[in-house]
């Protein structure tokens, strides 16, 4: 009886194959965990879009230059004048706002605001009480703003320090005036506005931003009335600057 032996042939991976690819596949996966740790540890939970509201002042400062010349030497004077009216104001921004470190910021955002005086000047006849002059002013602004974000004190999810950066946009200044003279401003006078934005800011639970701060104008807008006769000529020039203080609370989402 003869016996016949038979050979089986299993193939197998090398074990050093198998070992590769399963080191391949775990540096992987550690990798990219730890390259979404380290780029999650660069960013902080105030990163996000966010809407909110200003409650506070502005403040409209006029100044004021009347010139007359004419054939009457008397008529041939300069006066020069200046107010400030300071008036109720409401605003709304929205916009985004980045963290690149846990203490240093950045934000991008839309601002519009309101504000309106009351009556500032009333001109009445004595004798009859009748009003003849009587103006008041109100003002809109929309801006677009830039801020540098700077936290000086951080607990876990608090925080507080200080904003600094610009705006840029357009201003109406409407002056409502009663029986207006052909050389005195009365209308709205629209124009550019540039200015810095500064103020301190606080941040609770990484998402209430409560702030107080300023809008500081760089630029003035003017305008010019003049009122000539064959006898006398009466040039008026405006220039107004439009600054503002307030509080203001946003939700960052």
């Amino acid at each position: 009886m003869k016996l016949v032996k038979k050979s089986v042939v299993t193939s197998k991976l090398p074990k050093n194959i198998s070992v590769t690819g399963k080191n391949i596949i775990s540096k992987g996966i550690v990798g990219t965990f730890l390259a979404l740790g380290l780029f999650s540890s660069t960013l902080s939970a105030k990163s996000g879009l966010f809407v909110g509201i200003d409650l506070g002042a502005s403040l409209l400062t006029q100044a004021f230059r009347l010139e007359s010349s004419g054939e009457n030497p008397f008529r041939n004077s300069i006066t020069t004048m200046k107010y400030s009216y300071l008036m109720p104001q409401i605003g709304f921004r929205l916009g985004y706002q980045h963290y690149f470190t846990p203490a240093n910021g950045v934000r991008l955002y839309g601002s519009y605001a309101v504000a309106r005086t009351g009556i500032v000047d009333e001109t009445r006849n004595t004798v009859t009480d009748q009003i003849l002059g009587q103006q008041f002013y109100a003002t809109k602004r929309l801006e677009a703003n830039l801020d540098y974000l700077l936290d000086l004190v951080k607990t876990e999810n608090s925080s507080a320090g200080v904003y600094l950066g610009m705006f840029y946009g357009a201003s109406i200044i409407t002056l409502n005036r009663k029986n207006a003279r052909p050389d005195q401003f009365s209308g709205n006078l629209k124009q550019r506005i540039v200015g810095i934005n500064l103020g301190l800011q606080m941040t609770l639970a990484d998402h209430h931003r409560i702030e107080v701060g300023a809008k500081i104008p760089l630029n003035k807008q003017k305008v010019e009335r003049i009122y000539a006769t064959n006898t006398f000529t009466i040039k008026t020039l405006y220039a107004y600057q439009l600054a503002s203080v307030g509080l203001s609370y946003a939700f960052v989402f």
